[in-house]
């Protein structure tokens, strides 16, 4: 009897967990979700009750999502059990702890093994295994994986310094220390990338000053600057270093369209130039092939196309060779360990699916071979050495709602609803035509790498609200703002907008486009710099209202200007200490201006202001409990209240509320609508019962998400040659 308890102990033991006695009667301790899994066990090891083991273990993965650690133990055993039993749910429960615990790294190394095991044919490699890696509100997926697998490189967005993640550990270190954002707003790391030998890391650091390219190490992390961009108008952006470690990959960028794939020496930033350019913001991906040389790099097809196809450029001779040329969006994503195949995502079946080349010599050799499908919208984050393929997916959080008002209450009657359900989490900006009929927004309706927010790829979008249907504008605007727009304002008739938008070569302008033609005009330019101002109105057909930064003085500036002549007026100029990117909002008839504006002692007030005279008529300040969050604010359907938004913290995030004030006075009046994350971009229907917003969720309610994918390079290895 003492040797079978000395088993039992042993086994429990290893199951991680204490014997807790069959008798243990009901209270505290038997609702403990650790005390469950140790009963769990029991049920298995020793009573050999599996069913009730399964239930038992289920009831702790529900109830137990806090201590990952217990829930991560519990779906480990869940797949024992039902391996036991011969079902094929225990592959469903290895993949769920990959999934959703693959930071419990002992129980998730456990969990890979037997899903390799279970998947693998009597003499056969398994397939392909993707597993989740890190997925929590500071997931960032602006930097790349380390060659030896152990670490990804990424911007803390709470400093905007460069930081690491220990994807063994679990933990995150930053790499700089630039301080707070309060402290420092005007500095920040962006892109990055790892050396060959997984010490090093280059990366962006743009400040007032410009653009450099930076190295740090990570045992002495003091960064040393590689490059510094010229001008305010050009920047560098990283993709690769040479195997040899002695060069970074780059691309160049300035405002006048002179775009160069280059060479920057380590050692002392000298450039060599590889390849001129035509397209700014053209190649998604590039990587060096690990004999150092070629380049794999992709690029639009036209200069209208979002789609892109896939070269390999000789460093050496500075030959070129099309790799992948197709009528579908294809992206360089990397080479595989040995250099043999060329890995790129590519739409062409509908979806974005991984697919690999083999390569001889920097010409191809054979078709294509599908790696993963469903790859998603993606970014991919490098490979390692062992050959495991890093992308970041998710993250995505804008979308476009509607909720029914009572005018004369302010207060919500119907709860919001999401009006637009393709593209989901990439739609913002919404804005109704003076009719009613219609609703326009942008959207980021690229398939491939590019991630949405970032500008690249907005389409316009203009939604029938009678039948549904939606025209798109997506080469239109590629054509005239390839780089991203905003806030989309009708005319008084409906049939064109004012777009506030870049061009490709990066040039801010305003732009006037027609809708049923598809033509647009550059109706001015921003030279000076990046602006602070937007297009936000029109007085009527041919003037239109837009801000500006006064360069002499650095005040905010709303200007009137005639849409034929380009004759304008100041019709205020803003003494306070602020105005942001669309602090002031226009009214449905014209004939008002509002601004909210940040006082010196932080707090705001509205200002009323009459577009004939640009006179004051009204101001009102609002109380230290009611300060809007955004600057940014709209006019109701009767022109009557000023709707704004307010931030409210909550336990586990925050929400956002709106509320209106009385274009004449009186108390602000909170509507009712309420959500997680931030409301923006309200616009109130002629009918003045709908409003209809962006709601951009938190991270914490969609969080973007690091992947590797695993074990793909058997199915090359095995495929036709």
């Amino acid at each position: 009897m003492k040797h079978l308890s000395n088993v039992i102990l042993a086994t429990i033991m290893a199951s991680g967990g204490l014997w807790v006695p069959a008798s243990a009667g009901p209270g505290r301790d038997a609702q403990n979700p650790e005390v469950q899994f140790q009963r769990a066990v029991q049920l298995e090891t020793v009573e050999g009750n599996l069913s009730a083991a399964i239930d038992l273990y289920k009831q702790v993965i529900r109830s137990n999502g806090n201590n990952r650690t217990v829930a991560a133990k519990a779906l480990l055993r869940l797949g024992g059990c039902y391996e036991k039993q011969g079902d094929v749910e225990a592959s469903k429960a290895y993949e769920q702890l990959l999934r959703d615990y693959a930071d419990q790294t002992e129980s998730a190394t456990e969990a890979r093994t037997r899903l390799a095991a279970l998947r693998k044919p009597a003499g056969i490699d398994s397939g392909p295994v993707t597993r989740r890696v890190w997925a929590e509100p500071k997931t960032d997926f602006f930097g790349r994986v380390s060659p030896d697998g152990k670490y990804l490189s990424f911007v803390d967005w709470e400093t905007g310094d460069l930081a690491i993640r220990d994807l063994e550990k679990g933990t995150n270190r930053r790499l700089t220390n630039k301080g707070s954002w309060e402290s420092n707003p005007n500095e920040e790391a962006e892109l990055s990338i790892w050396s060959p030998d997984s010490r090093q890391v280059a990366y962006q650091w743009s400040s007032l000053k410009g653009y450099e390219l930076r190295v740090i190490t990570l045992d002495n992390p003091t960064p040393r600057m590689v490059y510094r961009c010229e001008s305010l108008r050009e920047w560098i952006e990283p993709f690769d270093w040479s195997p040899d470690g002695k060069h970074i990959l780059a691309v160049l960028h300035s405002d006048d369209a002179n775009q160069q794939m280059v060479l920057v020496s380590v050692a002392d930033g000298t450039v060599r130039v590889l390849k001129r350019l035509s397209q700014s913001m053209g190649v998604a991906g590039a990587a060096i092939s690990p004999d150092g040389r070629y380049v794999l790099y992709d690029y639009p097809q036209s200069e209208s196309s979002l789609a892109h196809d896939i070269f390999l450029l000789s460093i050496a001779g500075g030959s070129e060779t099309p790799l992948i040329e197709y009528p579908a969006d294809d992206l360089a994503l990397g080479w595989t360990p040995d250099g043999r195949w060329a890995l790129f995502a590519s739409d062409r079946r509908g979806s974005l699916d991984a697919w690999a080349i083999q390569t001889e010599n920097g010409k191809p050799k054979g078709t294509p071979v599908m790696v993963k499908p469903a790859f998603g919208r993606s970014r991919s984050l490098g490979l390692t050495r062992s050959g495991s393929l890093c992308f970041g997916a998710g993250g995505a959080r804008n979308d476009v709602y509607v909720v029914k008002l009572d005018p004369a209450t302010g207060n919500v009657l119907l709860p919001p609803t999401k009006l637009i359900k393709r593209f989901e989490g990439s739609n913002r900006s919404p804005v109704y035509s003076p009719d009613g009929k219609h609703l326009a927004y942008v959207s980021s309706r690229t398939t491939g790498l590019f991630l949405a927010g970032t500008g690249w790829g907005d389409t316009l979008c203009i939604r029938s609200l009678e039948t549904g249907e939606e025209r798109e504008y997506q080469r239109e605007m590629v054509r005239i703002a390839a780089r991203g727009f905003s806030r989309p304002r009708w005319s008084p008739d409906g049939r064109s907008m004012l777009l506030f938008g870049r061009d490709r070569e990066g040039r801010y302008g305003i732009y006037h486009f027609v809708l049923a033609t598809g033509e647009a005009a550059r109706v001015m330019s921003y030279e000076a710099g990046r602006p602070l101002g937007t297009v936000e109105g029109w007085r009527d057909e041919k003037n239109f209202f837009y801000g500006r930064r006064d360069e002499n003085n650095n005040r905010g500036q709303i200007r009137l200007r005639n849409l034929g002549t380009g004759s304008e007026k100041i019709v205020h100029q803003v003494s306070l200490t602020e105005i942001a990117n669309g602090a002031f909002s226009v009214s449905r008839d014209g004939r008002w201006l509002s601004t909210i504006d940040r006082l010196k002692s932080g707090e705001k007030i509205l200002s009323v202001i009459s577009t004939d005279s640009g006179v004051v008529s009204r101001q009102f300040k609002f109380s230290q409990e009611d300060q809007p969050d955004f600057l940014r604010h709209a006019w109701s359907a009767d022109d009557k209240y000023v709707f704004y938004t307010r931030r409210v913290q909550t336990r586990e995030s925050y929400k956002f509320e709106v509320w209106r004030v009385g274009a004449d006075g009186g108390e602000p009046q909170k509507t009712g609508l309420e959500m997680p994350g931030a409301i923006d971009h309200i616009s109130a229907h002629p009918d003045g019962e709908h409003i209809a917003f962006e709601n951009m969720a938190p991270m914490s309610a969609s969080p973007a998400e690091v992947w590797v994918m695993e074990n793909f390079l058997p199915l090359l290895k095995s495929s036709p040659k």
